[in-house]
């Protein structure tokens, strides 16, 4: 069922249950045995995401956040090392033809072979079937609660908060960049980016040609903010992990690739979140709940004469 509010939910609190049971009972599926792949560990992380994302928006009215919210949270961090032990290599892929402009293929298969040796020692640490079992066991658990989730307001009131709170945050981060563009910042940021998109896919049904440029606007700027912060990681591996990387030759070179690189999206994300980010907060808010409450209405008249429709033919 897809990650969004449905004209045929209830109330938002029957909504936020139904969205999360489906994004836990997916996750638990697409693990499958004591076995998961790559792909479904990541698929696995992102629906944690998403699960996060969502209780952030109603967290104003759900006393149980932070909880749930750290229950989620260290779940998908025993499984993110077993992820990010690949990620220095597909990064390396993406700027290798970069590279081979200025560096032998010696030298290059030199820093595949430190990258593998790292990746290997990352995945060793972790044991995996004890990782994945320790997931399977704290989203089992989650589900159990999750059927008896309740907030403390059912209408638009639930999330009125938490949208704005986020969509603020992304807004405040992007303006703090032009005093301090650190890769920390830059990955604060990023949080509040694909927080915020995941709002955008929960809310999209209330005006879906309206919402549906913003909502790519910002799956985009997530995406550019991840590669910019996987250059930044991997720049930083650079720098500290010299029993790894401080005796490759031509270890100057691929730091000054990683960085302009870098550099670069951050400037492309910076022009992007000017798009994103153009209106005030409260006045976003008050246009969404606009188009929520126009949708949910439509939604009751089309509902009520389905109703009729039905009892006419009966009788």
């Amino acid at each position: 069922m897809a990650f969004k509010f449905m004209a045929d939910d209830r109330h938002v609190q029957s909504a936020v249950r139904r969205i999360a049971l489906d994004q836990i009972d997916t996750a638990l599926a697409e693990l499958g045995g004591l076995i998961a792949h790559e792909k479904a560990i990541h698929s696995v992380r992102k629906r944690s995401k998403r699960l996060r994302a969502l209780l952030r928006l109603v967290r104003p009215s759900f006393d149980a956040y932070a909880h749930e919210n750290a229950a989620i949270r260290d779940a998908a961090q025993g499984l993110s090392l077993l992820r990010d032990a690949e990620v220095m290599g597909e990064t390396f892929g993406a700027i290798e033809d970069e590279l081979k402009a200025r560096l032998s293929q010696r030298k290059l298969d030199r820093f595949q072979s430190a990258i593998k040796a790292r990746a290997e020692k990352m995945t060793a640490e972790v044991d995996r079937e004890e990782a994945l079992e320790s997931f399977r066991t704290a989203f089992t658990a989650l589900r159990s609660r999750a059927e008896g989730w309740k907030l403390s307001t059912k209408n638009f009131g639930a999330l009125r908060e938490g949208f704005q709170i986020i969509y603020k945050r992304g807004r405040d981060d992007m303006r703090a960049l032009s005093h301090s563009d650190d890769a920390e910042t830059f990955h604060d940021w990023r949080k509040a980016v694909k927080a915020h998109f995941y709002h955008l896919c929960l809310m999209r049904d209330g005006a879906p040609h309206l919402l549906g440029g913003q909502r790519d606007l910002a799956n985009e700027l997530g995406e550019l903010l991840g590669q910019q912060h996987d250059m930044s990681v991997f720049r930083l591996g650079l720098e500290t992990e010299s029993e790894l990387f401080g005796n490759l030759e031509g270890r100057d070179v691929l730091h000054d690739v990683l960085l302009t690189r870098e550099q670069a999206l951050g400037r492309q994300a910076l022009a992007m979140g000017g798009e994103l980010f153009v209106e005030k907060p409260k006045a976003l808010v008050s246009r969404i709940e606009s188009y929520w409450t126009d949708w949910r209405k439509r939604s009751e008249k089309a509902d009520g004469a389905g109703d009729r429709t039905q009892v006419s033919r009966a009788a």
